[in-house]
């Protein structure tokens, strides 16, 4: 898998921001954060339920429907998961595999996605 390009991550619960490490890539509360490092905790708030523009490259992704999970590429599966769920893939899976997961998360059945 690629670097990841964001250097920070919030916890979920209160909106402190952390580094990004790989032992707090392991912890499930985190989400990846690609606001202002600067931010006061009432923004960064704002920012966890949505209330600002988060960054062009999670807009992309705005709209569930708007990303064809048949079609995806390993990478560009992960990342999706990554921005919208906060969660990893293990890209040693196979293409289908990563696709019924994906389709499970989003709550898209995995027979419209995996042929």
């Amino acid at each position: 898998m690629s670097k990841p390009k964001t250097a920070n991550l919030l916890i979920r619960d209160d909106g402190v921001l952390c580094p990004r490490t790989p032992l707090t890539e392991r912890m499930s509360n985190l989400r990846p954060y690609r606001g202002d490092p600067y931010a006061t905790l009432e923004q960064r708030l704002a920012w966890l339920r949505g209330d600002t523009p988060q960054t062009d490259h999670v807009a992309k992704y705005a709209d569930v429907d708007s990303f064809d999970i048949g079609t995806a590429t390993k990478a560009d599966l992960a990342d999706f998961v990554l921005n919208e769920f906060g969660e990893k893939l293990d890209l040693r899976k196979s293409i289908d595999t990563l696709r019924a997961e994906v389709a499970a998360l989003t709550g898209v059945g995995s027979d419209d996605v995996v042929g």
